[in-house]
């Protein structure tokens, strides 16, 4: 498969996921309500879930091609940066939410973007 289709196959399976685990968070009743640092209280909603899914692995893989076309050490690079990127936004939910069970949920949205990332990275590399 071309790394377009790659890149659009994984986004598209990360932005599912993500929406199918905020639909459920809100059935169980979990409050998306946040307050970042020196900002007023926000309600964290769908629009943002599939913008903050999806525009990042858009940027990743974007930028995955052509690097890739000038470095054979593209795929543990961006594997680092990928994983770096998750650690380091496992922080802002912790301090934005008061509820644990918010702070859980943010959490967990973190995760399928960065899985189905590295399976389309892996999977362009193949294809590459």
């Amino acid at each position: 498969m071309a790394p377009l289709g790659l890149a659009l196959m994984a986004t598209g399976m990360a932005l599912g996921t993500n929406l199918l685990l905020y639909a459920l968070a809100r059935l169980a009743g979990v409050p998306f309500q946040v307050a970042p640092p020196g900002r007023p209280p926000e309600e964290v909603g769908l629009a943002a879930v599939a913008l903050f899914t999806a525009l990042p692995m858009a940027l990743g893989f974007a930028l995955y091609v052509p690097f890739r076309r000038r470095s054979p050490r593209a795929l543990p690079i961006f594997v680092g940066l990928a994983l770096a990127v998750f650690f380091l936004m496992l922080f802002p939910p912790l301090a934005a939410a008061s509820d644990p069970r918010t702070e859980l949920s943010l959490i967990a949205l973190h995760v399928p973007p960065v899985a189905f990332y590295l399976w389309g990275l892996v999977r362009m590399e193949e294809a590459l």
